[in-house]
């Protein structure tokens, strides 16, 4: 063999050695980055099972699981890789392992009134369809977990190697003629935490039963998901990479981090609580950053506890650009005016973020029966026009005053920069306004911020009083010209928009000597153009006058 030939061998060798060397690498690479992806990455922020018993023993099951979709994160499970557990609640034996039947994934849009985060969370609804389980007198819990949280949590230890849990339980079938477990609605779209503001989140359940719900802030579990025993962090795939498999309760607590407890999980500065009958919760953060918590709602059926629900969540804390809504002074919702008397009633709206823009929209159903919006007579016409608004506190119980610039740009449209007002003026003067009951005026205040317009709205009602009205009917008079006692008539304040009358007169011989249907009639004592002689006549009255029924029979005598 030459020494060419040797040398090309040698050649030959070496470039299919580092061919495979980088083969070799190329695979190991990418099995790191998919060993990373699936363990690391897959950031589940939250979830919680729904269950539906369709029949003495079939459910239909559904597990709503939120990840992070920010760059870098990895995919939901995939159907097959899903596995849930259905334990006996007694042993916490493996009755079933259910993987499900489809996947929904949608993408969750974060905001509040005032701000949008640049916060990325989707919802993967998992659905396990007809899923028959047995009587049981121990009861069953439904187990979900997953590893691992997302190594930014600030307030529980080491959440990296914290699995995540989702916990349902479920009565026995047979004890309970049917029975479906609390539904929590979507995940809130005000789902974050701003810095330094207290917000409210809605973290109520429906029950489809009508059963009792309390709700209860609790620590986060853990889990035992993975080979837990030897001490590895729960992980969704073991040592060769097969799934894991639901593991049996009871389920490990996670740590809190120093700073941090049940009682204060979001740390110093900062607080959390739930209201247990309403599910609303308040919360407050000091800080920016990623905070887990969990909340359960449990289910009393007569008093009795027959189940319960965990929903595992994480918000994060950020810094917004916060616009705070408008506000009004504490003025009276209720206004009253008098038929045919004039009401002019000023309404203020503020923006607490001192001087933006802000714009007050005034509507109303008493616009077609004469009311209008309009701004009062200015106090001042240079430098700048201004003009004063006047209410009463309900608060204080004090008359208030307020004064700034004020465009009116179109009917009812009224603008300022941090402050706005409006003047509401009305005389009800036809009968129609009695046709309802009370009127309506329709405040809108809309502030310019952030990211868009809040608005605040407020309704104030207006009632048009008929006024005090009496009557009375007269039984003498004297129509001699002398200009005292001429004319016999219905006495009192009349009601011309309920008013009815008919009256006849008659003599002794049963004559009419007079009739009308005007309620305000006057009878001068003549009949056909001439004077009826002295003597006793006799009324008959039909209707309403004064708002009072004067159906009547009697006597009315005449002297002249």
């Amino acid at each position: 063999m030459g020494l060419a030939s040797v040398g090309n061998k040698i050649l030959l060798f070496s470039i299919t050695f580092k061919m495979k060397i980088m083969r070799l690498f190329i695979f190991l690479l990418i099995l790191g980055f998919l060993f990373f992806n699936r363990t690391n990455a897959a950031h589940v922020v939250g979830g919680n099972f729904q269950i539906e018993q369709t029949g003495a023993n079939s459910f239909n099951i559904s597990l709503s699981v939120f990840r992070d979709c920010s760059a870098g994160n990895f995919r939901f499970e995939y159907t097959n890789e899903m596995q849930i557990g259905l334990f006996d609640k007694s042993t916490n034996t493996l009755m079933q392992t259910l993987i499900p039947d489809t996947i929904a994934i949608s993408p969750i849009d974060l905001s509040d009134p005032c701000y949008t985060p640049t916060i990325c969370v989707e919802e993967g609804r998992y659905t396990f369809d007809n899923v028959t389980i047995p009587d049981n007198p121990n009861g069953y819990y439904l187990v979900w977990e997953r590893c691992c949280r997302n190594p930014s949590l600030l307030n529980l230890n080491d959440p990296t190697n914290t699995g995540l849990v989702n916990y349902a339980e479920i009565p026995d079938p047979a004890t309970l003629n049917m029975n479906s477990s609390p539904v929590f609605g979507p995940y809130p779209s005000n789902g974050f935490l701003c810095v330094n503001n207290n917000k409210q989140i809605d973290f109520s359940a429906v029950d489809p039963d009508g059963d009792n719900l309390v709700y209860s802030l609790i620590t986060p579990s853990k889990g035992n998901t993975g080979n837990a025993l030897a001490g590895n962090p729960p992980t969704l795939f073991n040592s060769t990479t097969t799934p894991a498999g639901p593991q049996p309760g009871p389920y490990t607590p996670a740590t809190w981090a120093a700073g941090y407890s049940l009682v204060n999980p979001f740390g110093a500065g900062g607080s959390l609580t739930i209201d247990a009958n309403t599910g609303l919760i308040n919360a407050t953060v000091s800080n920016t950053g990623l905070f887990a918590f969990a909340v359960l709602v449990e289910e009393f059926r007569g008093g009795i506890k027959i189940g319960e629900v965990i929903r595992e969540m994480q918000f994060e804390g950020v810094n917004c650009a916060t616009n705070d809504l408008p506000t009004y002074p504490n003025f009276p919702d209720t206004l009253f005016v008098n038929y045919k008397s004039n009401i002019c009633s000023d309404f203020v709206a503020n923006d607490p973020n001192g001087n933006d823009s802000i714009v007050l929209q005034v509507n109303s159903d008493a616009y077609s029966l004469g009311a209008n919006t309009l701004l009062p007579t200015p106090i001042q016409l240079s430098p700048d026009t201004l003009y004063e608004f006047s209410y009463f506190n309900i608060s204080t119980g004090q008359q208030e005053t307020q004064t700034g610039e004020v465009w009116n740009p179109s009917p009812n449209n009224f603008y300022g920069f941090g402050m706005v007002g409006a003047q509401f003026c009305w005389q009800p003067n036809t009968c129609e306004v009695f046709e309802k009951d009370f009127y309506s005026i329709n405040l809108n205040a809309l502030s310019f911020g952030c990211d868009g317009t809040d608005t605040v709205s407020k309704e104030v009602i207006v009632k048009v009083i008929a006024g005090q009205f009496s009557s009375y009917s007269p039984n003498v008079f004297s129509p001699n010209g002398d200009g005292k006692n001429d004319f016999f008539y219905l006495g009192g304040s009349y009601n011309e928009c309920n008013d009815v009358v008919s009256v006849k007169i008659f003599d002794r011989w049963g004559k009419v000597v007079f009739e009308d249907d005007n309620p305000q009639f006057r009878w001068d004592g003549k009949s056909n153009g001439r004077d009826v002689p002295e003597g006793t006549y006799y009324v008959i009255l039909q209707g309403t006058f004064g708002d009072k029924d004067v159906t009547d029979q009697f006597p009315l005598s005449v002297f002249r």
